[in-house]
């Protein structure tokens, strides 16, 4: 019984923070390839809940969940102003945390007009992508989407909008700005500006009209999602730093004796985490102000630490005041470590060293993870922020205090999440070789760049082999430090750094003998165009290497025209506008994309980076018609899920079914044994073969009602627009 009432909590829990999220509207930020969602709560990469994404990267996974809060001293009349008794709090916090959000009470979205509480503005309509006559790119515009250059600060791509309040009485504007441009395509920048208004909810009624708000301060919770638990980190805590990265992280070990950084695939050795995730400051104002331009405050922020991503800041949902987590973090925040909570009386079990020397008076910060010992086991690790099978590593740092923060000022804070490492492909590379022993060759003798862990703890990487790997992991470092500081002169420009022309329209068509892509104009319409590049990948949209051993996804530059020689590519000095590909083997799938450049930046060309993942749609070579239905056949028959070697592995589509020698145009309806109707697929472009997929074109093998049909006798009833039939048995195993 205790089981079943525990499991009615959960679900009721549930049911509680479902409601909570229905309300919330979301724009993702995707013109990079750091990619992040902001919802109407003004949560900067921080999903309301479990389930909901933050950050990502080109890696496929979510990399990072944000949090944000203000503190402030002294808040009266609390309990009154949202209809209950009167209180004085010793202290209130108010925003958005990591893991829910009241966005009645705490952090209340505004509306623009029509419902909407966020907006996403594109420099440029969205190219169209149509491949074998059906559209594949996302439809424009979405409720919320506005095409509107003249309203997006500087050359961004893309610009979300963000306007609510908080129950401190300050309103939140934020400015999510998002770059496909060349060495600013893996960071975004938010751009916050907080006012004390004075109003604590959503209508126009100044329930605060002369507060003034005491030691007020804007903290960041950054969880870092990776799998296993990530090594926090730091940059900028000391006075001789030149950029301030609070936090950021890579993948540590596990309690394995063998050298594991990196997280090599115990099956086909890729490095699944080998990049490094972090959040810089650009720009934080020295104090609140009326409008009047104030200076940056180099100092800021004044605390940075890791923590234990159970220590929420935030309520849970409907509760008041800050929970006793958050007690002893708004504490630390506020006085800084060990001997400050201690005399302020706070109970805490916080055992990691800080600086002492070096840095900015009045500040805090705990000496870098790495530098605290032998990092292998977690058992090293203080229980305060590390509890074994929950709670896992975040980053937490503070700007502030803020004294007498009057009604009517106003405060800046620029943010920029970025990411750095190798590549898709270079990760498996890497860590291939590493598995057959053979890294320090693909090294090339160069001296090895380790990590401090390595160069502390020689032990953990004991030979050659190991110290290369590691070194090729060790340089994402270097890799997320030069995006940061692409980003910081980026808000340095006031946003106006070089930026690519849009992709083209693209529409690509499969023929028996080859296939053809095509491209407009646009590009040279709407941005200075010297000529495009034509990207090839056969068998999927990003890099792997299967567990049978198969490559795909490896994008290739196939062709160009106009610019400079490519050298070994097809080219054209003349622009043009179509491709025709008759290099493409039978049986296996192609995807296709155009970006288009110009010659600014030294002559570099920039191009539009992300539109190399934009294609979902495949394009294969046909055959010629059949000339009698009774060739026709399905391949592979049977398909037995446990023979994907015998299948379309090659192009990472196991579950596809083919039929093959179709007359040119057919319909083909299946059914199963008990004669239910699966699916009914259009043959319709003349050509001799059609795959098994659902309406869009996407999901092999999928029924009417997006199910994967369960093992048995399939029957395709095939019938040409004469009349003429033909019934074609085959089997599914499963």
């Amino acid at each position: 019984m205790k089981r079943y009432i525990k499991l009615i909590a959960v679900l009721i829990f549930i049911l509680i923070l479902a409601g909570t999220l229905q309300a919330q509207e979301k724009k993702t930020a995707d013109a990079g390839k750091y990619r992040v969602d902001v919802y109407s709560g003004s949560a900067m990469g921080g999903p309301y809940g479990w389930g909901e994404n933050g950050y990502s990267y080109d890696y496929g996974g979510e990399v990072t969940r944000c949090g944000w809060g203000l503190y402030c001293k002294g808040f009266a009349n609390l309990d009154s102003i949202f209809g209950g008794g009167d209180s004085t709090y010793e202290y209130w916090y108010a925003g958005c945390g990591i893991w829910s959000n009241n966005i009645e009470r705490i952090t209340v979205p505004l509306e623009y007009e029509d419902d909407i509480t966020v907006r996403k503005y594109y420099r440029y309509t969205p190219c169209e992508i149509v491949v074998n006559g059906l559209r594949v790119s996302s439809r424009f515009p979405k409720n919320g989407d506005m095409l509107a250059p003249d309203s997006i600060l500087g050359t961004a791509d893309q610009m979300i909008t963000v306007h609510s309040r908080t129950s401190m009485g300050i309103d939140l504007y934020l400015k999510t700005l998002s770059w496909s441009a060349r060495g600013h395509s893996q960071y975004v920048i938010h751009d916050i500006t907080f006012v004390n208004t004075g109003n604590v909810d959503a209508d126009d009624h100044i329930e605060l009209p002369v507060s003034t708000l005491d030691s007020v301060m804007f903290s960041r919770d950054v969880f870092f999602a990776n799998d296993g638990e990530p090594w926090m980190s730091a940059y900028g805590e000391h006075t001789a730093d030149t950029l301030r990265i609070p936090t950021y992280n890579y993948h540590c070990w596990n309690t394995q004796p063998e050298d594991n950084w990196g997280d090599p695939d115990p099956t086909i050795f890729n490095l699944r985490q080998p990049h490094f995730t972090g959040e810089a400051v650009l720009h934080v104002d020295s104090d609140w102000h009326n409008g009047t331009s104030v200076s940056n405050d180099p100092a800021q922020p004044q605390m940075t630490c890791p923590s234990n991503s159970d220590w929420r800041v935030s309520p849970w949902v409907g509760s008041y005041p800050i929970r006793e987590e958050g007690r002893k973090r708004f504490y630390r925040t506020l006085y800084g470590f060990t001997d400050e909570l201690t005399a302020v009386g706070v109970d805490h079990n916080w055992s990691s060293p800080y600086l002492t020397t070096d840095q900015y008076p009045n500040t805090h910060h705990t000496v870098r993870m790495e530098d605290w010992g032998n990092p292998q086991y977690h058992t090293d690790l203080p229980s305060s922020f590390y509890n074994p099978g929950w709670g896992q590593h975040d980053g937490a740092y503070s700007c502030g205090p803020w004294m007498n923060v009057e009604v009517g000022e106003s405060l800046r804070i620029v943010l920029a999440p970025a990411t750095g490492g190798m590549s898709r492909k270079m990760s498996y590379l890497v860590g291939r070789a590493w598995n057959t022993g053979e890294a320090d060759t693909i090294w090339g003798g160069a001296p090895f760049k380790l990590p401090p862990q390595m160069i502390n703890h020689p032990s953990l990487c004991p030979t050659d082999n190991d110290k290369a790997k590691d070194s090729y992991v060790e340089a994402g470092r270097d890799s997320l430090f030069k995006n940061v500081y692409n980003a910081q002169a980026n808000f340095n420009s006031g946003y106006n750094i070089p930026t690519p022309p849009p992709s083209p329209n693209l529409e690509v068509t499969s023929n028996p003998d080859e296939i053809t892509v095509e491209w407009d104009d646009r590009s040279e319409v709407l941005h200075t165009c010297h000529g495009y590049k034509l990207y090839r990948a056969r068998g999927a949209t990003q890099y792997e290497i299967t567990s049978q051993g198969t490559e795909r996804g490896d994008w290739e530059l196939l062709f160009q025209c106009g610019g400079t020689d490519p050298g070994g590519i097809d080219y054209s000095s003349n622009i043009i506008y179509e491709y025709h590909d008759s290099t493409a083997v039978r049986g296996f799938a192609y995807y296709y994309s155009v970006t288009a450049f110009d010659n600014i930046g030294g002559g570099e060309s920039l191009i539009l980076q992300n539109m190399t993942f934009g294609n979902l749609g495949a394009a294969r070579l046909t055959r010629a018609p059949g000339t009698a239905l009774s060739r026709i056949r399905v391949v592979p028959n049977p398909w037995n899920i446990n023979a994907k070697a015998l299948q379309f592995s090659g192009e990472g589509k196991e579950n596809k079914i083919m039929f093959y020698n179709l007359p040119g145009v057919c319909t083909i309806k299946i059914f199963n044994e008990s004669l239910d109707l699966m699916t009914t697929i259009h043959h319709t472009d003349g050509s001799g073969d059609e795959p098994w997929t659902d309406i869009a074109g996407q999901n092999f093998m999928a029924t009417s009602s997006q199910q994967y049909p369960a093992s048995g006798l399939y029957i395709a009833h095939i019938e040409t627009p004469s009349g003429e039939s033909v019934d074609k048995i085959f089997y599914i195993v499963r």
